[in-house]
């Protein structure tokens, strides 16, 4: 079975039945702000909020968190500093 994204039909089901982990990233802009960005995917779609997206099957929390900024912002961050601040349990 080759790498890559599950049928829709099946992922639907994983949805229904799994938790899905994601993440969330919060940068700090200068000295008040924070980076939002506005949502292009459902549920939340048009919606300012931090960048963020789902943990793939096989990647590290770093792993996750790199990609998210790349995809979502364009950026590398530098990970040796992250705080992870929390847990919160979702239904999307």
């Amino acid at each position: 079975m080759s790498a890559g994204f599950a049928p829709r039909e099946v992922f639907d089901q994983i949805l229904e039945w799994a938790v899905i982990p994601t993440f969330d990233l919060v940068f700090k802009y200068g000295e008040e702000g924070y980076v939002m960005v506005k949502r292009t995917i459902a549920p939340y779609k048009n919606v300012w909020a931090f960048p963020g997206l789902r943990m793939y099957k096989g990647e590290t929390i770093d792993q996750t968190l790199g990609r998210i900024a790349e995809q979502e912002l364009g950026i590398r961050p530098e990970l040796s500093h992250k705080v992870l601040i929390g847990q919160y349990v979702g239904k999307f």
